[in-house]
């Protein structure tokens, strides 16, 4: 089935039985509430998307696989509307039920880590850091207008990425590209500041551990929405996120970070957070 580019994600996600309904260069795993998938165009070595599955998809085969209750009936509730971006759901939901969303795709994310972790183990013989997080701005082109109409709405899906430090892949080719997953730049959200955030409304700031800027989470969701906020970052100076070196265009910044990868595939360390080696 050949769909529009912003159909695919919410088509992925409303999927009964995604395991049997998609093939195997697109699903990865699935539970009640969450679907991973691989990335089509990936910016790194190992890069893939947690989507929460809309609530009424799961099939009867998945219940009783959730481990809360609570959030399971909070989840149930949110309509696929609140779905569609990050500041939608946080801006359409009670915290608690955004608060389930998000814990659901926490817990998928801690398996993804762990199956790129072995996986990094098998092929290179080392890790490296696999960050998790949301674009602080929907990545696809037509999504962050705030005026959107039912039609509109449901092209759009809520995903989170799980993507490896290295950012060295042929589909990582532009400025924007790059920024958006920059980990400390401030574009990219990490998850875990998210839940945090959500945890402790009051007060209503806390210091994201990926950033020395701290996240607001009242500001992120005024009105306006994150647009005019957050989408200047992607026109910063392009730095190296392993050694803050600067360079002009994009085809050098490439050419940088495969010599990095190069020479830590060579030694087994170096500044990719390595976290064990194979003896």
């Amino acid at each position: 089935m050949n769909l529009p580019a912003l159909d695919v994600l919410t088509h992925y996600a409303s999927l009964s039985t995604p395991d049997t309904q998609l093939p195997p260069d697109v699903y990865l795993l699935h539970d009640p509430w969450t679907l991973t998938i691989f990335d089509k165009f990936p910016k790194a070595k190992y890069h893939f998307l947690i989507l929460p599955r809309v609530p009424s998809s799961s099939s009867s085969d998945d219940a009783g696989h959730g481990n809360d209750n609570q959030d399971d009936e909070s989840l149930s509730a949110i309509s696929p509307r609140s779905l569609i971006s990050l500041h939608s759901l946080l801006t359409t939901t009670t915290p608690a039920e955004a608060l389930a969303v998000l814990r659901h795709l926490e817990e998928t994310s801690l398996e993804v880590v762990d199956m790129v972790k072995d996986e990094m183990m098998k092929t290179e013989g080392f890790e490296w850091t696999v960050e998790v997080g949301f674009h602080a701005v929907p990545s696809m082109r037509g999504l962050e207008s705030t005026k959107l109409t039912p039609a509109v709405a449901m092209k759009r899906h809520l995903h989170l990425h799980v993507i490896s430090t290295d950012l060295v892949s042929p589909a990582m080719k532009t400025k924007k590209h790059y920024n958006s997953f920059h980990p400390t730049l401030g574009f990219f959200l990490p998850i875990s500041s998210l839940i945090d955030s959500l945890q402790s409304i009051l007060p209503s700031t806390i210091t994201s551990p990926d950033s020395s800027a701290p996240f607001n989470l009242a500001q992120y969701c005024e009105p306006s929405g994150p647009l005019p906020r957050y989408e200047p970052l992607l026109k910063s100076r392009l730095t190296c996120c392993h050694c803050r070196e600067e360079f002009g265009n994009m085809p050098a910044l490439k050419r940088h970070l495969e010599e990095e990868w190069e020479g830590v595939r060579k030694k087994g360390v170096g500044r990719y957070g390595l976290a064990r080696k194979k003896v």
